[in-house]
Protein backbone atom coordinates (compact mmCIF):
# COMPACT_ATOMS: atom_id res chain seq x y z
CA UNK A 1 0.00 0.00 0.00
CA UNK A 2 1.31 3.31 -1.18
CA UNK A 3 -0.15 5.44 1.85
CA UNK A 4 -0.63 4.51 5.72
CA UNK A 5 -1.72 6.21 9.04
CA UNK A 6 0.90 8.56 10.14
CA UNK A 7 2.62 7.34 13.05
CA UNK A 8 3.75 10.64 13.44
CA UNK A 9 1.89 12.64 16.63
CA UNK A 10 4.01 15.97 15.34
CA UNK A 11 2.40 15.17 11.37
CA UNK A 12 1.75 19.12 9.64
CA UNK A 13 -2.07 19.77 9.42
CA UNK A 14 -2.31 20.34 6.03
CA UNK A 15 -1.15 16.86 5.47
CA UNK A 16 -3.60 15.34 8.46
CA UNK A 17 -6.80 16.74 6.37
CA UNK A 18 -5.71 15.16 2.98
CA UNK A 19 -7.16 11.59 3.22
CA UNK A 20 -6.79 10.71 -0.18
CA UNK A 21 -4.56 7.03 -0.71
CA UNK A 22 -2.18 5.69 -2.81
CA UNK A 23 -4.96 3.86 -4.86
CA UNK A 24 -6.61 7.57 -5.47
CA UNK A 25 -3.32 8.85 -6.79
CA UNK A 26 -3.10 5.82 -9.09
CA UNK A 27 -6.66 6.46 -10.46
CA UNK A 28 -5.56 10.12 -10.65
CA UNK A 29 -2.23 9.41 -12.52
CA UNK A 30 -3.91 7.06 -15.41
CA UNK A 31 -7.48 9.67 -16.15
CA UNK A 32 -4.99 12.09 -16.65
CA UNK A 33 -2.58 9.85 -18.92
CA UNK A 34 -5.10 8.73 -20.76
CA UNK A 35 -6.37 12.61 -21.22
CA UNK A 36 -3.01 12.97 -23.14
CA UNK A 37 -3.29 9.98 -24.55
CA UNK A 38 -6.58 10.72 -26.36
CA UNK A 39 -4.69 14.91 -27.32
CA UNK A 40 -1.56 12.71 -29.08
CA UNK A 41 -3.08 10.74 -30.71
CA UNK A 42 -5.11 13.49 -32.43
CA UNK A 43 -1.51 14.78 -33.82
CA UNK A 44 -0.68 11.00 -34.82
CA UNK A 45 -3.97 9.97 -36.56
CA UNK A 46 -5.43 13.46 -37.07
CA UNK A 47 -8.53 12.68 -35.25
CA UNK A 48 -10.04 15.44 -32.28
CA UNK A 49 -8.96 18.32 -34.67
CA UNK A 50 -11.17 20.66 -33.03
CA UNK A 51 -9.41 20.34 -29.59
CA UNK A 52 -7.39 22.78 -28.81
CA UNK A 53 -4.20 21.66 -26.59
CA UNK A 54 -4.81 24.21 -24.32
CA UNK A 55 -8.30 23.20 -23.17
CA UNK A 56 -6.79 19.82 -22.16
CA UNK A 57 -5.73 21.31 -18.74
CA UNK A 58 -9.48 22.14 -18.08
CA UNK A 59 -10.52 18.56 -18.82
CA UNK A 60 -7.83 17.39 -16.36
CA UNK A 61 -8.84 20.15 -13.78
CA UNK A 62 -12.51 18.73 -14.32
CA UNK A 63 -11.42 15.22 -13.42
CA UNK A 64 -9.24 16.10 -10.12
CA UNK A 65 -12.51 18.05 -9.25
CA UNK A 66 -14.92 15.08 -9.71
CA UNK A 67 -12.49 12.73 -8.20
CA UNK A 68 -12.07 15.08 -4.93
CA UNK A 69 -15.90 14.99 -4.46
CA UNK A 70 -16.98 11.90 -5.89
CA UNK A 71 -14.35 9.39 -4.85
CA UNK A 72 -12.15 11.41 -1.91
CA UNK A 73 -15.14 13.07 -0.47
CA UNK A 74 -13.25 15.72 -0.07
CA UNK A 75 -12.52 19.58 -1.89
CA UNK A 76 -9.98 21.24 -2.90
CA UNK A 77 -9.42 23.37 -0.06
CA UNK A 78 -7.93 21.04 1.55
CA UNK A 79 -4.95 21.38 -0.43
CA UNK A 80 -4.12 24.53 1.57
CA UNK A 81 -5.96 27.15 -0.89
CA UNK A 82 -6.79 28.88 2.35
CA UNK A 83 -3.89 30.24 3.96
CA UNK A 84 -3.78 32.19 7.44
CA UNK A 85 -0.69 34.33 6.24
CA UNK A 86 -1.04 35.76 2.31
CA UNK A 87 1.84 37.92 2.43
CA UNK A 88 4.23 35.23 3.36
CA UNK A 89 2.91 32.83 0.50
CA UNK A 90 3.04 35.54 -2.08
CA UNK A 91 7.11 36.53 -0.90
CA UNK A 92 8.06 32.98 -0.51
CA UNK A 93 6.28 32.33 -4.15
CA UNK A 94 8.02 35.10 -5.93
CA UNK A 95 11.53 34.21 -4.49
CA UNK A 96 11.48 31.23 -5.95
CA UNK A 97 10.20 31.92 -8.98
CA UNK A 98 13.16 34.41 -8.97
CA UNK A 99 15.80 31.28 -7.31
CA UNK A 100 14.35 29.05 -10.42
CA UNK A 101 14.83 31.70 -13.42
CA UNK A 102 18.06 31.75 -12.14
CA UNK A 103 19.10 28.49 -11.84
CA UNK A 104 17.43 27.18 -15.55
CA UNK A 105 19.70 29.88 -17.09
CA UNK A 106 22.66 29.17 -15.75
CA UNK A 107 22.30 25.73 -16.89
CA UNK A 108 20.65 26.62 -20.27
CA UNK A 109 23.89 28.97 -21.16
CA UNK A 110 26.41 26.79 -19.40
CA UNK A 111 25.29 23.46 -21.41
CA UNK A 112 25.43 25.62 -24.14
CA UNK A 113 21.69 26.45 -24.89
CA UNK A 114 20.43 23.02 -25.37
CA UNK A 115 17.64 22.50 -27.94
CA UNK A 116 15.54 21.12 -25.50
CA UNK A 117 15.26 23.84 -23.38
CA UNK A 118 13.18 25.69 -25.62
CA UNK A 119 12.28 23.19 -28.61
CA UNK A 120 8.51 22.59 -27.16
CA UNK A 121 7.97 26.20 -26.35
CA UNK A 122 9.62 27.49 -30.00
CA UNK A 123 7.31 24.36 -31.87
CA UNK A 124 4.14 25.78 -30.32
CA UNK A 125 4.51 29.60 -31.28
CA UNK A 126 5.21 28.30 -34.75
CA UNK A 127 1.44 27.88 -34.83
CA UNK A 128 0.05 31.22 -33.58
CA UNK A 129 -1.18 33.29 -35.99
CA UNK A 130 -3.25 36.15 -34.54
CA UNK A 131 -3.65 38.11 -31.30
CA UNK A 132 -6.41 35.46 -30.03
CA UNK A 133 -4.07 33.03 -30.80
CA UNK A 134 -1.29 34.62 -28.91
CA UNK A 135 -3.71 35.84 -25.78
CA UNK A 136 -4.53 32.34 -24.89
CA UNK A 137 -1.24 30.83 -25.33
CA UNK A 138 -0.44 33.30 -23.14
CA UNK A 139 -3.28 32.82 -20.52
CA UNK A 140 -2.77 29.24 -20.43
CA UNK A 141 1.01 29.25 -19.90
CA UNK A 142 1.13 31.10 -17.65
CA UNK A 143 -2.69 31.21 -15.56
CA UNK A 144 -4.47 28.08 -16.26
CA UNK A 145 -1.17 25.41 -16.79
CA UNK A 146 0.45 26.85 -13.38
CA UNK A 147 -2.56 26.04 -11.24
CA UNK A 148 -3.56 22.91 -12.46
CA UNK A 149 -0.08 21.43 -12.61
CA UNK A 150 0.47 22.45 -8.96
CA UNK A 151 -2.98 21.51 -7.69
CA UNK A 152 -1.95 17.89 -9.60
CA UNK A 153 2.02 17.56 -9.19
CA UNK A 154 1.85 19.40 -5.76
CA UNK A 155 -1.53 18.79 -4.33
CA UNK A 156 -2.72 14.91 -5.00
CA UNK A 157 0.26 13.39 -5.56
CA UNK A 158 2.52 14.98 -2.43
CA UNK A 159 0.73 13.76 0.49
CA UNK A 160 0.47 10.08 0.48
CA UNK A 161 4.39 10.20 -0.71
CA UNK A 162 4.73 11.96 2.21
CA UNK A 163 3.09 9.78 4.29
CA UNK A 164 4.54 6.60 3.35
CA UNK A 165 8.56 7.86 2.66
CA UNK A 166 8.81 11.03 4.42
CA UNK A 167 9.50 14.67 2.85
CA UNK A 168 12.39 14.13 1.05
CA UNK A 169 11.32 11.52 -0.62
CA UNK A 170 7.92 12.84 -1.64
CA UNK A 171 9.72 15.93 -2.96
CA UNK A 172 11.86 13.94 -5.58
CA UNK A 173 9.23 11.41 -6.63
CA UNK A 174 6.99 14.57 -7.33
CA UNK A 175 9.32 16.46 -8.95
CA UNK A 176 10.84 13.41 -11.02
CA UNK A 177 6.97 12.74 -11.90
CA UNK A 178 6.83 16.18 -12.79
CA UNK A 179 9.45 16.53 -14.89
CA UNK A 180 8.51 13.50 -17.07
CA UNK A 181 5.09 14.88 -17.86
CA UNK A 182 7.08 18.26 -19.44
CA UNK A 183 8.24 16.10 -22.63
CA UNK A 184 10.01 18.01 -25.17
CA UNK A 185 11.48 19.98 -22.33
CA UNK A 186 14.81 20.02 -20.27
CA UNK A 187 14.34 17.12 -17.55
CA UNK A 188 17.12 18.64 -15.91
CA UNK A 189 15.29 21.98 -15.27
CA UNK A 190 11.93 20.72 -14.97
CA UNK A 191 13.07 18.66 -12.14
CA UNK A 192 14.94 21.45 -10.50
CA UNK A 193 12.19 23.55 -10.66
CA UNK A 194 9.86 20.75 -9.29
CA UNK A 195 11.88 20.04 -6.14
CA UNK A 196 11.79 24.10 -5.52
CA UNK A 197 8.08 24.18 -6.07
CA UNK A 198 7.73 20.83 -3.86
CA UNK A 199 9.88 21.97 -1.02
CA UNK A 200 7.58 25.46 -0.93
CA UNK A 201 4.81 23.57 -0.72
CA UNK A 202 5.92 21.98 1.99
CA UNK A 203 7.60 24.78 3.82
CA UNK A 204 4.41 26.67 3.82
CA UNK A 205 1.80 24.72 3.94
CA UNK A 206 0.03 25.97 1.11
CA UNK A 207 -0.49 25.65 -2.27
CA UNK A 208 -0.67 29.09 -3.21
CA UNK A 209 2.79 29.50 -2.86
CA UNK A 210 3.91 27.01 -5.85
CA UNK A 211 1.08 28.15 -7.90
CA UNK A 212 2.27 32.53 -7.62
CA UNK A 213 6.00 30.63 -7.20
CA UNK A 214 5.02 28.73 -11.12
CA UNK A 215 2.90 31.62 -12.46
CA UNK A 216 6.32 34.29 -12.02
CA UNK A 217 8.46 31.19 -13.25
CA UNK A 218 6.72 30.92 -16.69
CA UNK A 219 6.08 34.29 -17.05
CA UNK A 220 9.58 35.73 -17.13
CA UNK A 221 10.49 32.71 -19.13
CA UNK A 222 7.32 32.95 -21.81
CA UNK A 223 8.82 36.29 -21.68
CA UNK A 224 12.82 35.16 -21.81
CA UNK A 225 12.25 33.17 -24.42
CA UNK A 226 10.76 35.20 -26.49
CA UNK A 227 13.39 37.33 -26.72
CA UNK A 228 15.71 34.54 -27.50
CA UNK A 229 13.86 33.38 -30.02
CA UNK A 230 13.49 37.30 -32.25
CA UNK A 231 17.41 37.29 -31.76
Amino acid sequence: MLIKEPTNDGERKLFQLQKWTGVDVIITVLLVDCVYFVYFLRFQYNILQSLPADYLYFIILIIIILLFRLKFKTNLFDLGFVNSNGRIAVVAGLIVALVGVVIVYALYYSLGKPRSYTYYFVEETKFLRTTIDWLQFFIFSVFVAPVVEEILYRGVLYSPYRKRYGSTAAIIITSVLFSVSHFGLSFLSTFIGGILLAILYEKTESLISPIIAHVAFNLINITTLLVIQRQ
